[in-house]
């Protein structure tokens, strides 16, 4: 109800994130404070807080204080409480492979797992589809067991996979761009502690006791110094991984670990650690028919997969892969004819003049290079290639976790 009449909670009013970290990737996460909603144990926590009938409690001394309601009316709220506990039993604790790495294709939001015994739910939802949020219109939930399933059998089962990934060329290290993004972002810091200090000086000058601008200066850079601080630290955990990070490395190490795939823990952290994000969206039919489109990123690698499946969710077809540049080099130069190719047909000659062009347009010396065909640094085109393969789920194949 209180979602419903938009009554804003206690974090509407500051600006800024909430900061969530995945126990297993330890990507990062931010939600807007702006956006928090009620949630039942917040409520719950309200209504047992005994300030209501006048008691409000510090360390382990209660003090009286003005009564919202009459004591007894509280008392007797709070033994109901107590009787609706013991009638709803033991509350049931969910486990989902998938959630901080599952997104929807439509709106952006992350999908979550949703299983619930009374109403039916199984399957991972949009965000903004779930109750109170009617924000994604587009989005369809999907089986939590077909989907959770047909991943173990594609990263674990399937040799299809490994051998595709240990083919590819080492994608150049992340650890160089976010040392070099550290460094910067330290440098920010120290002008940034600096300013604080500046404004702290003020603020406690007895000159400018008065001066409403002096404290607003203050908290201002106050706000930005934290926020900073925030960024750097999170930029030095993702250097401190990245430093002895190799994307096949870990791809041998996943699939070989001997885990036994009924193990959640065990099969949570290995695909958090082999696949970085999961995108599904939908063509909606008649009915409930229609098709899942699911797309495949891989840790390390720039390599994107994609898969179709049906409202069944029982075949799974690997439709085609995708890659951003040239990968081996009988690629690199099949794209270098094509891309001379295409230039001559439209009488475009790489020369000084157009190099300009593309310097205005925001290129670097180095990525003109790179995409230049009659260059000896040539990566090669982005390319899809079709694949065809197929993973096939029985009933008796789904693996139930919970």
């Amino acid at each position: 109800m209180l979602n419903e009449k938009q009554v804003p909670t206690k974090f509407n009013k500051y600006d800024g994130n909430i900061k969530r970290i995945d126990p297993y990737t330890k990507e990062v996460y931010y939600h807007s404070k702006s956006n928090v909603k009620w949630r039942g144990n917040v409520v719950h926590d309200i209504l047992i807080n005994p300030i209501n009938k006048g008691k409000k409690k510090l360390g382990e001394e209660y003090y009286d204080v003005p009564a919202i309601i009459e004591e007894k009316y509280w008392d007797k709220v709070i033994a109901n409480l107590q009787e609706n506990k013991k009638k709803a039993g033991k509350k049931a604790h969910y486990k989902y492979l998938l959630n901080g790495i599952i997104f929807c294709s439509h709106c952006g939001r992350q999908l979550v797992g949703k299983k619930r015994v009374a109403s039916g739910d199984n399957s991972y939802k949009c965000k903004g589809k779930i109750y109170p949020n009617n924000l994604c219109i587009e989005s369809r939930a999907v089986n939590i067991h077909k989907l959770e399933t047909f991943l173990i059998k594609h990263l674990f089962e399937s040799r299809e996979l490994e051998k595709h990934l240990l083919e590819l060329p080492e994608k150049e290290s992340d650890y160089t761009v976010l040392q070099s993004e550290l460094n910067e972002q330290r440098k920010r810091l120290s002008s940034f502690e600096r300013d604080y200090k500046h404004q702290l000086s003020l603020l406690t000058n007895p000159d400018f006791a008065e001066d409403t601008n002096i404290k607003k200066a203050y908290l201002k850079s106050k706000k930005i110094l934290e926020g900073q601080k925030i960024l750097v630290n999170d930029l030095e955990n993702k250097v401190a991984m990245a430093k002895n990070f190799s994307p096949k490395e870990n791809v041998k190490r996943v699939i070989a670990e001997n885990i036994n795939l009924r193990e959640f823990e065990d099969v949570k952290r290995l695909i958090h650690s082999i696949i970085e994000w999961i995108k599904i969206g939908q063509i909606k039919e008649e009915g409930k028919m229609g098709t899942f489109i699911i797309n495949i990123k891989y840790r390390g690698f720039d390599e994107v997969s994609t898969f179709i499946t049906n409202w069944f969710a029982l075949k799974w077809v690997w439709i085609s892969k995708y890659r951003k540049e040239g990968y081996t080099q009988e690629q690199i130069e099949e794209d270098r004819i094509n891309a001379i190719a295409l230039l001559e047909h439209h009488n475009i000659v790489v020369d000084e003049k157009y190099k300009d062009e593309l310097r205005q347009k925001g290129m670097t010396e180095e990525e003109i290079d790179r995409q230049n065909p009659w260059s000896r640094n040539y990566v090669g085109s982005e390319s899809n290639s079709s694949e065809h393969s197929v993973i096939v789920l029985k009933d008796e194949d789904l693996v139930h976790f919970n």
